[in-house]
């Protein structure tokens, strides 16, 4: 039960600071703090938007998520730093939260 999903491709938690950048939901890129251009994905766009999400080509934000299979980065919980305002979009083990059901 609380172990990794291996077919999300969960392994453990990165947190990353930066701007948002080239915003096309669901995704997006994160020109980190550190100069690196992390692709970020966000998950369901109706679950984003039933949230009250909005990003806008140059926010800074704060991202805590992990490498998926495709090599994206799965963001599980993201902080808009001007307001610092959080949304959760996955569980402690990476699943989205948009799945439903106790056994997602």
């Amino acid at each position: 039960y609380a172990t990794p999903d291996p077919q999300n491709g969960f392994i453990e938690w990165l947190t990353f600071r930066g701007i948002v950048s080239g915003y096309a939901p669901p995704s997006f890129t994160l020109l980190s703090d550190d100069g690196e251009m992390i692709s970020a994905q966000l998950g369901s766009q109706s679950y984003i938007a039933s949230l009250g999400l909005t990003l806008n080509d140059g926010d800074t934000v704060t991202v805590k998520g992990y490498w998926d299979t495709s090599g994206s980065l799965a963001v599980g919980q993201i902080i808009l730093d001007a307001s610092g305002q959080a949304f959760v979009l996955r569980d402690d083990l990476g699943r989205p939260s948009w799945g439903g059901g106790p056994n997602r």
